[in-house]
């Protein structure tokens, strides 16, 4: 998930119960979004695709990473001669930085939790790197536990800045949809806190409900997939995906079929045949493409890349080669999802 989610997630934690078993707490919980330092791997001249995702996100970047932080909010307690014990706040700490990697596994993008010891990918499939909804039911848990006006104001024009941004990257009739439920959120979370009880304990069933809903509205796709899709790939489908669309709610899936050479995808997919179905060859054996895979960053999209397909485009004696993964890019232009690469072409 991108920051934001992790953010509001931390805070979101500790306002269900963990602020109790520290008074560092939410300071130790506001940096759920600690692992994604990976995102300057660059300066150590690493590929982005590479390290992404990988030690910082598993079984021994997490447990380091608590340590890490556990001692600066212990030391800097001590500085300022504040008597705070050190175990509680490693433990909060830790749940903080585990709900990360648990947060991104719910997405296409995929996390590798076994570095470095192996590089296996797991991808949960269920809400996009970005989701409007998310945002609602975590949003509006913290939001309804806010304790002074000053703190409901700036969850207010939270919730006006992600209205905009959802107007602007998804539609305005999702933010249509949005905005209520959110107030509608937050108002159920103020009268649980008026009874005393703890809005934001409330809000992760909710986060859970929703998760398991979309479960199983994803399977109900793919027993469907199984049905139509077979009956429009040329060869006998290998192995079938169901994806969400950022920002398009439950109700919208993207269906990846593959065969031996190709990949079939078609978006928008409820419970009936979709309307159109593309298709896009994996090319995987072009000798052009091989060339280009000495290029780092061809090599780094190609172990990246979880539905690769290539297009090789010839001018003289020189092929431009395009690597794209089709979860995130379908035309053969530079940008997110894409590899290019000129190399000579074979004789």
């Amino acid at each position: 998930m991108e920051n934001l989610t992790h953010t509001l997630a931390g805070v979101l934690i500790a306002r269900a119960g963990l602020e109790k078993r520290s008074s560092l707490a939410l300071p130790a919980l506001v940096v759920a979004a600690l692992p994604d330092i990976d995102v300057f791997s660059g300066v150590l001249g690493r590929d982005y695709l590479d390290v992404h995702r990988g030690v910082t996100h598993g079984v021994l970047g997490i447990p380091v990473l608590a340590a890490v932080w556990t001692a600066a909010l212990w030391g800097w307690s001590r500085f300022r001669r504040r008597d705070v014990a050190f175990v509680p706040l490693l433990g909060v700490v830790f749940v903080g930085l585990l709900s990360h990697p648990l947060l991104d596994l719910l997405n296409d993008y995929g996390i590798r939790p076994w570095l470095p010891f192996g590089g296996r990918k797991y991808y949960g499939d269920l809400v996009g790197v970005v989701d409007p909804w998310v945002w609602a039911i975590v949003g509006a848990g913290c939001a309804s536990s806010a304790r002074s006006p000053r703190a409901r104001w700036g969850w207010l024009a939270l919730g006006a800045l992600l209205t905009a941004l959802i107007v602007l990257g998804a539609s305005p009739i999702v933010a249509l949809w949005w905005w209520p439920l959110t107030v509608l959120l937050v108002v159920a979370g103020r009268r649980r806190l008026a009874r005393g009880a703890s809005p934001s304990r409330a809000a992760l069933v909710v986060f859970f409900a929703y998760l398991a809903a979309v479960a199983i509205g994803r399977e109900r796709v793919r027993a469907s997939a199984m049905d139509w899709m077979p009956r429009q790939t040329s060869g006998p489908v290998r192995k079938l995906d169901v994806l969400p669309m950022i920002g398009r709610g439950p109700r919208c899936w993207r269906v990846i079929a593959e065969t031996d050479d190709a990949f079939y995808l078609a978006d928008d997919v409820w419970l009936r045949d979709p309307d159109r179905i593309d298709t896009f060859l994996k090319n995987l054996d072009q000798p052009c493409y091989a060339r280009a895979l000495a290029d780092p960053h061809m090599a780094a999209m190609a172990r990246f890349a979880r539905f690769p397909s290539v297009d090789v485009r010839r001018e003289e004696n020189r092929c431009t080669v395009f690597l794209r993964d089709l979860r995130y890019a379908r035309q053969s232009t530079p940008g997110w999802g894409v590899a290019v690469a000129t190399v000579r072409a074979p004789r």
